[in-house]
C-alpha cells in the first residue's frame, strides 16, 4: 500500500493521541471504579427478598461486570498487533490505547502504512465488544429491575422478558451483520482485497436507532410502578428521575 500525500496546507506533524490516551485511561478508571464500589456496597446490604437464596450479588452485579470487565490479553495475541502496549482490562478503551499507538489522533497521511491493517482489524474487534458490552449492559438493567420491583405483577415481569428477547435478537442481528459486511470477510479490515462492503454508515445508523428504541422501552417499563407509588407528585417525579439518570 503506498502512502498517502497530503495537501500543501496540512501539518503533518499534527497528533491529537496524547488527549484522546488521557481521555481513554481515564475510562478505564472511572468504570472499575464504579464497578468496584457496586460490588462492595452489595457486601454492605443484607440478603432479602429473592436474594435470600441466592446470596447479596444477582445477574444485575455480574452482567454489570461483564459489561465492564475485557477478554484477556488473548485479543492482543489474535489481533497480531506490534506488542509495546498491553490491552487494559476495558476492553474498548484498552483497544483505543492501542489504536492511539497505532495512529488514531493523527492525520492519514502520517500513519505508516504497516499500521493500517492492524488498525482496522483492532476497529472490527471492537464493533463486537462494544455492541456485546452494550447488549449486556441493557440485560443489567432489566435484571435490576426483576432485583427492586419484587412484588410487581405478572404482566410487568412477561414485558422484562420480552424487551430481554428483543435485546438478544438485536445483538445476535447487529453481530451478523458485522461478521458478513464484507466478501470477502477478510476486506473488512484488509481494503486493498478485492470484493464488496456495505455502508457501514447505514449499518451503524441502523445499529443506533434500534438500539436506542431497546433503550426508551427499558426507561418506560417502570415508569407505571413508579408512578403508583403512595408518595408525593414531587417525590415520584425524583425518583423516576433518578432511574432514568442512573440507567443513562
Amino acid at each position: 500500500m503506498t502512502s498517502l500525500r497530503a495537501p500543501p496546507a496540512v501539518d503533518l506533524s499534527e497528533n491529537r493521541g496524547p488527549p484522546m490516551r488521557t481521555l481513554l485511561i481515564a475510562m478505564i478508571v472511572l468504570p472499575t471504579v464504579a464497578v468496584l464500589l457496586r460490588f462492595w456496597s452489595r457486601t454492605l446490604l443484607p440478603a432479602t427478598g429473592r436474594l435470600q437464596s441466592v446470596g447479596k450479588f444477582w445477574w444485575d452485579d455480574w452482567s454489570a461486570l461483564v459489561a465492564a470487565v475485557s477478554f484477556s490479553r488473548a485479543i492482543e495475541r489474535s489481533i497480531r498487533c506490534p506488542n509495546r502496549l498491553q490491552i487494559f482490562n476495558i476492553a474498548l478503551c484498552g483497544m483505543g490505547l492501542k489504536m492511539v499507538d497505532l495512529g488514531m489522533g493523527k492525520h492519514s497521511e502520517a500513519v505508516p502504512p504497516g499500521n493500517v491493517n492492524p488498525f482496522l482489524k483492532l476497529l472490527w474487534v471492537q464493533y463486537y465488544i462494544f455492541d456485546t458490552g452494550t447488549s449486556v449492559a441493557k440485560a443489567s438493567a432489566l435484571f435490576f429491575y426483576v432485583r427492586v420491583f419484587t412484588q410487581s405483577a405478572p404482566r410487568f415481569r412477561y414485558a422484562l422478558l420480552v424487551v430481554h428477547a428483543m435485546n438478544a435478537i438485536w445483538l445476535l442481528a447487529i453481530l451478523l451483520a458485522v461478521v458478513f459486511e464484507c466478501n470477502p470477510i477478510r476486506k473488512a479490515w484488509t481494503p486493498e482485497l478485492p470484493g464488496t462492503c456495505i455502508s457501514t454508515d447505514k449499518l451503524w445508523l441502523g445499529s443506533g436507532s434500534t438500539s436506542l428504541i431497546i433503550d426508551v422501552i427499558i426507561l418506560v417499563i417502570p415508569m407505571p410502578t413508579l408512578w403508583q407509588l403512595q408518595l408525593k407528585t414531587s417525590r415520584r417525579i425524583l425518583i423516576i428521575g433518578v432511574f432514568v439518570c442512573a440507567y443513562m
